[in-house]
């Protein structure tokens, strides 16, 4: 669910490979927290976040 956000948010600019990179570096983040993320982003940021920045807000959510 939550990698099919960023394609429909940011579809033509996520790559397969891309795609890819970004569910192995976020498959040890629970789902609910990832999608929260990934929600938070989409109305923050004009352009596709980084994995890192994923996982920072992730952190932030999960801490939270």
């Amino acid at each position: 669910m939550a990698l099919g956000m960023l394609k429909a948010a940011w579809g033509n600019k996520l790559t397969d490979e891309q795609a890819k990179l970004y569910l192995l570096m976020t498959k040890d983040i629970p789902e609910p927290i990832l999608v929260k993320a990934i929600e938070a982003l989409i109305k923050e940021s004009a352009f596709l976040p980084t994995v890192a920045e994923i996982r920072s807000r992730a952190a932030a959510l999960y801490k939270a």
